[in-house]
């Protein structure tokens, strides 16, 4: 078996979601559960008697377990489990008390959810999580993993598949295949890790945290929200973890909120003054938000570096290794984009960051646009105009590619005011020459279009860009948008001539 690799300062939060969240949203324990079947199944009055007795016993479920699925069948036993679990959770799907909690939970950003739970609330209340089940998956989650997308891997099994994971063999199943795949300890060790309603009275998982704590080789690598009923003595939370502890909603958010705080991503920032290499890097900005606030914080970051330089050239490199990353390479990307003064690459590096944003437009990869456009621009500002006027003819050419850059964009900047100001600042930026100067084009053109009313602005920054795309030949494009223009041209006269009227009429 091999070790899993330490990577540092990994701070976007790994959750670990416990049967103590499914309590506390109105969900049956396991011991309700067995109980549950043993009552509605046929099984012999001493079996029944048995299961009572060992679900009232602490730690002995899965020889309860194992008297049903003796009794009943194994498969009738996960079917049976199932069915409960279907009807409780549809009964409490759509409820205002039970979606807050997931609303929660989706907001701290996770890298990931690992669950014990066998219901799919998760999953049906947190679109953005790419459901998985272990080890079969194994293959998705590296995916999602570097591409910096969500995912939810379910270790237990699920009621939409029917396979949980009930009795002692399966237990042992699993015990023998975490022996084998280091997967589970990986994700430990490479984030920081809240753990939810989850008293860790299963072996195999405790073994697994066990090593990933010995790895990480620090308890604040693993911190803890355990609510009141969870309570554990085992030998975890290890000493240096924080322990949280709620019995209600209001301090189930405090508590999160508590944690989500000590690992703010933008401290990370701090450290892009001391990073030596891609790795170092790659820690510092793997867990930031893509937008402009980090952007402008890491420009900062770099210049205040005593050697910039270095840190530009890490960044292309960073984004040459993991072109796939929209996050990282994005921001990355950006950031390029932004500081073109201290970035110094040689021919090389600039020919192969032109190769793969040629690749990325030609395969009409519109998930990569955070990649493509900034770095289709940074080419541009360090002289390869080529690839800035392909990526800026295809999204004036092309509505798929125009709806990617804006739905991106308005993530990036946020408010509309915060848009329209940027545009201005680029519109009278010294540094953009030659067709860098229209680059927006389409961007005012949204504005305009979604009811922005700053047109003493935005209208003559529009025709001084027509003018540079006639000025270097691109006529097709000089067409379409003046066509486009003059319509809001006229749309706006005709709003001025109704205000007109009314005046005229009152």
């Amino acid at each position: 078996m091999t070790t899993p690799q330490v990577i540092p300062g990994r701070t976007r939060p790994l959750l670990f979601i416990g049967s103590g969240l499914s309590r506390a949203i109105g969900i049956r324990s396991w011991t309700d559960l067995l109980r549950e079947v043993a009552e509605i199944s046929s099984v012999p009055a001493s079996d029944r008697n048995e299961v009572y007795r060992l679900t009232n016993a602490p730690g002995s479920e899965y020889s309860a377990a194992d008297i049903l699925a003796t009794a009943i069948g194994e498969r009738a036993l996960r079917g049976e489990i199932s069915a409960i679990l279907k009807h409780e959770q549809t009964e409490i799907a759509n409820s205002p008390g039970v979606t807050k909690w997931f609303r929660a939970i989706d907001g701290t950003d996770p890298a990931g959810v690992i669950t014990t739970n066998w219901d799919t609330l998760l999953e049906d209340s947190c679109a953005g999580l790419h459901p998985l089940k272990w080890p079969r998956d194994d293959e998705l989650l590296k995916h999602f993993l570097r591409r910096g997308e969500p995912f939810l891997l379910y270790i237990h099994g699920n009621i939409k598949d029917e396979d949980l994971v009930v009795t002692s063999e399966h237990r042992t199943s699993v015990e023998n295949r975490l022996k084998l795949d280091v997967t589970l300890q990986q994700l430990l060790v490479n984030h920081y890790t809240f753990v939810i309603g989850y008293g860790f009275p299963d072996v195999h998982i405790v073994k697994a945290f066990e090593k990933a704590h010995s790895y990480a080789g620090t308890g604040e690598q693993i911190s803890y929200i355990i609510d009141r009923e969870s309570a554990t003595k085992k030998a975890f939370p290890p000493s240096g973890s924080i322990v949280g502890r709620f019995s209600d909603f209001s301090e189930f958010q405090a508590a999160l909120n508590e944690m989500a705080n000590l690992f703010d991503p933008s401290v990370r920032l701090l450290q892009i003054s001391e990073a030596r290499s891609a790795d170092e890097l790659r820690a510092a900005v793997s867990p930031q938000v893509y937008n402009s606030v980090t952007t402008s914080s890491l420009c900062d970051a770099i210049r205040k570096n005593r050697n910039p330089e270095q840190i530009t050239e890490l960044a292309a490199n960073l984004i040459l290794d993991d072109p796939e990353n929209a996050q990282t390479s994005g921001i990355l990307s950006t950031v390029l984009s932004q500081i073109p003064e201290l970035w110094k690459p040689d021919q090389s590096t600039l020919l192969h960051l032109d190769n793969l944003a040629s690749r990325e437009m030609r395969d009409d990869n519109l998930q990569l646009i955070g990649i493509i456009e900034p770095l289709s621009f940074a080419l541009g500002m360090k002289g390869s105009y080529s690839r800035h006027r392909d990526y800026l003819c295809r999204v004036i050419d092309s509505y798929s590619w125009r709806n990617a850059d804006e739905k991106r964009i308005r993530s990036y900047y946020g408010r509309a005011d915060v848009r329209i100001n940027a545009y201005e600042r680029h519109h009278k930026d010294s540094r953009r020459t030659g067709m860098l100067l229209a680059h927006d084009i389409t961007r005012l053109v949204s504005a305009l279009e979604s009811g922005y009313s700053a047109t003493e602005k935005l209208f003559p920054q529009l025709d001084g860009a027509i003018d540079i795309l006639a000025r270097f030949g691109e006529f097709t494009a000089v067409e379409r948008m003046s066509q486009e223009v003059d319509q809001l041209k006229q749309r706006e006269a005709d709003l001025h001539q109704e205000d007109v009227l009314k005046w005229k009429a009152v």
